[in-house]
């Protein structure tokens, strides 16, 4: 109610305010940073085995079933997903944001 009064007996003032108001948005307009993808890193550790002469099955059985056992117990762990091919073994390690991936990595070995 104030302000609709306002504007209404002193019109001349409320059109310069509102003049003001505008050209200080469109001055500050360029500084405004908006990002639509901002650069992230998804913490992420990859351990990838190697056995010649195995299948996929005794691959998944010998090694994937084991380090993922053994990894599982690390904290800050999102999303564990492995693959296993003739001669080799690749285990995808996914961390919760802001977890240091130098310090995970270092606890997987």
């Amino acid at each position: 109610m104030f302000l609709s009064k306002w504007s209404v007996q002193r019109p001349i003032a409320m059109t310069a305010l509102i003049i003001v108001l505008v050209m200080i948005g469109i001055s500050l307009y360029p500084r405004l940073s908006i990002d639509l993808l901002p650069n992230m890193e998804v913490p992420m550790v990859l351990v990838r085995c190697e056995y010649q002469g195995a299948s996929p099955t005794e691959i998944e059985v010998e090694i994937v079933k084991r380090i993922e056992d053994a990894v599982s117990s690390l904290d800050g762990i999102k999303h564990i997903t492995s693959m296993s091919m003739e001669d080799e073994a690749r285990i995808q390690l996914e961390f919760n944001m802001g977890t240091d991936v130098d310090i995970a990595a270092t606890d997987i070995r």
